[in-house]
């Protein structure tokens, strides 16, 4: 669980919010707790599908389904109001991980857990079958592993067999991988779609990979004509899970054959068995996992490999299993990390094991190479910007014409996002709902359906005296409010002297809303809008490159503060404001240091000082638990504890270049971008309370 972050509710119903388990296509997860003390788990649903009466009535379906299957099988549901505002629907919390984590770090299954699991998951949707509906999402981040017993979760696309579905068309209609070829090929899914789901399941409980695991839409292809991998299955647990993935959904057995076909003399729980499948980790197994690489990582590193971590069970996407550190990742192909006793010296880019006592444990796991061509300026090509995306998705901004989309699981680019009018990108963001923008050198900010990856709308910053325009920052409120900080301007021999404008976006009407001008800089100015963030209560944090970032609420358009760095005097903001937990912000300047302020009491918190001083601190961003990141100039990112206002740990950049960008992603996911065109991906271990 993430902790609390800008624009999540406090409250939803009578349930008191303590955390965010997850978000997806359909809406966000919290984990609540009762007035009893009891936790809950609560959907609500993003905005923009709020705002439509059919998909409405259809989460009202989906609530009714959840409650006819009950609690035996599924997660009881304790309330709900697909009438509020933004619908939710609290259920049981369930404890216990999902199947895709407890593979991921236990490794496979033996044989009689697969059986055990799958007599679990078939009679579990022998019960679904029963009211009528097939589920149509079952995928391993949809099985939680509880004590006693799995329980499937997640009915947002569930469908009904007289052929009513839970899901409007603008909603993604299922996990690629996990869709069986009827689905894939538009025709209806029925019973025997969910039993190819829990053979695909199955297959991954028993050998640690998906059984069609080609990357991106290339698995269409795979399921619709190619032989599942079953390797190393072999035997009857073998043709069980073979039959489950029949092309035709005639040749597939039933549930009620399952549930014979996969009982054994020693299911687990039976005399002579092994222990149930429980919500515990397993002894730590070994995974042959295939592990991709592109030509580019292999320069960089001896081995490129699937991100073992975990994605938020509400998440779209593959399930990567546990991999053989020892085999994977030798002592000198990945950097330690240290703790702060080791901060300041030449010992924190040194390789070997990580120190005992550090205080978060961090492994680099992959690296994605930019595929941009170096500047001919330079000879570098520098990843500028990484964001954490649904299904497992890391968007790379270079600062180039191109964002490319990593896929976490593979550690491959997926995709490439290209600047219809060639200016070059500057500024992306992820959006509720499935949105993502992206914000170039033509004043064009450009929204893609992350669903489909499809540019849906464009939308140009207002014209002014002819000057050019450009796009510095963007943004999204829970709302789907876009900000977009803007300039015009044009070169002189003294410098740049430009107009510059934080513009209020609502993306469904495509309107302007609301316009923000820095004070003082309403005509020619030689500053820059550098960033724009939004935080609880309406705020809008616009930090300009003069030392200062403006707080202004956006329902009366006022300015509530103002925070100058004071350290060193004009030393200039040196990466974009974001907010953290609380009333929290954090920012830094040009010379190295993160500043810490409370946005309720407009007062400096703290100021954070790195240890290395002189190239700067270029981006900032917050993770679960208080930790601040804090990317360098020197090539290091430092993890700070901003509870102690001690370093917790630093990461030294694989190349030794500067950290130019950093992102915290689901289920200890952290990403890096540096001036030598690599994005790395990380673990982060954090200590249990």
């Amino acid at each position: 669980m993430d902790g609390p972050q800008a624009g999540d509710p406090g409250v939803v119903g009578s349930f008191g919010v303590l955390g965010r388990l997850g978000e997806g296509g359909m809406g966000r997860v919290f984990l609540g707790v009762s007035p009893g003390g009891r936790k809950v788990a609560i959907k609500v649903v993003h905005w923009q599908l709020a705002r439509d009466p059919e998909f409405r009535r259809r989460f009202a379906r989906e609530v009714e389904a959840a409650r006819r299957v009950g609690g035996f099988h599924t997660a009881l549901v304790v309330d709900a109001d697909p009438d509020a505002d933004l619908p939710w629907m609290a259920t049981a919390f369930v404890a216990g991980p999902s199947l895709s984590v407890a593979v991921a770090e236990g490794g496979p299954l033996g044989e009689a857990g697969v059986r055990g699991l799958g007599v679990a998951l078939a009679e579990g949707l022998a019960a679904i079958h029963s009211c009528g509906l097939v589920h149509r999402d079952l995928k391993p981040s949809n099985v939680i592993v509880a004590d006693d017993g799995p329980r499937i979760i997640d009915f947002g696309i569930a469908k009904g067999t007289g052929g009513t579905s839970l899901t409007g068309s603008h909603v993604l209609i299922g996990t690629l991988r996990y869709m069986s070829p009827e689905q894939l090929g538009g025709g209806e899914a029925t019973a025997a779609s969910d039993v190819f789901a829990l053979g695909a399941v199955l297959a991954y409980a028993a050998t640690g990979h998906d059984p069609f695991g080609a990357p991106d839409l290339a698995v269409i292809a795979q399921i619709l004509h190619d032989p599942p991998d079953l390797e190393p299955l072999a035997g009857d647990l073998r043709a069980i899970i073979a039959g489950c993935l029949a092309k035709d959904p005639a040749a597939r057995p039933s549930t009620t054959d399952l549930l014979t076909r996969l009982r054994s003399p020693h299911l687990p729980g039976e005399p002579g068995g092994q222990p149930p499948l429980r919500s515990q980790p397993p002894t730590r197994r070994r995974s042959s996992r295939r592990r991709w690489r592109t030509a580019a990582v292999a320069a960089v590193a001896t081995a490129a490999v699937a991100l073992a971590t975990v994605l938020a069970v509400v998440l779209p996407g593959t399930h990567p299993a546990a991999s053989d550190p020892a085999a994977t990742h030798p002592a000198a192909t990945h950097p330690a990390i240290s703790h702060p006793a080791s901060a300041n010296s030449a010992s924190s880019r040194s390789l070997g094991s990580h120190p005992a006592s550090a205080k978060l444990a961090a492994t680099l796991v992959a690296t994605i190479a930019d595929p941009s061509p170096p500047d001919p300026a330079t000879g570098v090509t520098e990843v500028s910007s990484v964001a954490f995306g649904p299904g497992g998705i890391l968007a790379i901004g270079d600062g180039t014409n191109h964002i490319y989309l990593g896929d976490t699981a593979t550690g491959h680019v997926a995709r490439t996002l290209t600047d219809p009018s060639h200016n070059g990108f500057d500024s992306e963001a992820f959006g509720p709902g499935g949105i993502f923008a992206a914000g170039d050198n033509g004043g064009n900010v450009y929204l893609w359906n992350t669903a489909t990856w499809r540019l849906t709308v464009t939308l140009t910053v207002p014209p002014v005296d002819n000057l050019t325009s450009w796009v510095d920052a963007v943004a999204f409120a829970p709302d789907g409010t876009l900000a977009v900080g803007a300039g015009r301007g044009f070169d002189t021999s003294a410098g740049s002297v430009s107009y510059y404008r934080t513009y209020l976006w609502d993306t469904a009407t495509r309107r302007i809303t609301a316009t923000f001008t820095p004070p003082g800089f309403g005509g020619l100015t030689d500053t820059e809008i550098n960033s724009v963030a939004f935080g609880p209560g309406g705020v809008l944090a616009i930090g300009v490159d003069s030392n200062t970032t403006f707080l202004w609420n956006t329902a009366t358009r006022r300015i509530t503060a103002t925070l100058t760095l004071t350290n060193p005097p004009g030393g200039g903001i040196g990466c974009p404001a974001v907010f953290g937990p609380g009333s929290a912000l954090a920012t830094c300047d040009s010379q190295e240091d993160a500043y810490l302020w409370d946005t309720a009491t407009r007062h400096k918190i703290a100021l954070l000082a790195t240890p290395l001083t002189g190239q700067g601190a270029n981006n900032v961003a917050f993770g679960p638990g208080g930790i601040l990141a804090v990317g360098d100039g020197n090539g290091s990112t430092y993890l700070w504890d901003t509870a102690t206002q001690r370093i917790a740990a630093t990461l030294p950049d694989p190349s030794g270049q500067s950290v130019d960008a950093v992102a915290f992603g689901p289920g200890g996911m952290f990403a890096t971008g540096d001036a030598n065109g690599n994005a790395y991906l990380w673990t982060i271990t954090y200590p249990r309370s």
